[in-house]
């Protein structure tokens, strides 16, 4: 089963709702910006070799907007699914309260690390809209207000946040995370 089939349909007892919203919108927010990148890579090759007329604000676009959204709205359904980094090969030689402690551990940096890059995001997204940060008239960049993009980032890990915390109990008991 690949990792697409794998989105859980609920999360935690009593949670169902909110933990597969979640990550089924995570989810389709991942998939539809990797294939607007396919869609507008192609469109540039065709336009730039057949027609002698690249676009030129695709790559800044895919740059600033489509890969992060990829990435941070994409964060709570690679949680959620465990397409993430796990030591199991230390994790499983640990004796039983080390490995309890190690569950702690994993779970309260994932969380610390979670708050720095929303607090992070939150800063950079409000100094954008503070200043109007848009890209100067006649630049190979689409007009859009960098504030936008930059909400990605926080909402990931705010989302992500959500998502650890629901499925808490279950990875806190030695469940899958």
């Amino acid at each position: 089963m690949n990792v697409i089939e794998q989105t859980p349909e609920a999360g935690p007892k009593g949670d169902h709702t909110v933990h597969g919203a979640i990550v089924s919108t995570s989810k389709w927010c991942a998939m539809i910006g990797l294939a607007l990148i396919t869609v507008l890579m192609l469109a540039e090759v065709v336009l730039r070799y057949f027609a002698g007329s690249p676009l030129g604000w695709n790559v800044s676009f895919i740059e600033k907007v489509l890969l992060p959204g990829i990435v941070f709205l994409g964060m709570p359904w690679g949680y959620a699914v465990g397409a993430h980094v796990a030591a199991d090969v230390v994790y499983e030689k640990l004796p039983g309260k080390l490995q309890v402690a190690a569950r702690w551990l994993s779970l309260i940096i994932v969380l610390a690390g979670l708050v720095a890059l929303f607090l992070g995001g939150l800063v950079s997204m409000l100094e954008a809209l503070k200043h109007g940060d848009i890209p100067p008239p006649l630049s190979s960049q689409l007009p859009i207000y960098s504030w936008i993009w930059r909400t990605f980032l926080p909402l990931g890990s705010l989302f992500t946040a959500v998502i650890v915390l629901l499925e808490s109990r279950t990875f806190l008991k030695g469940g899958a995370a």
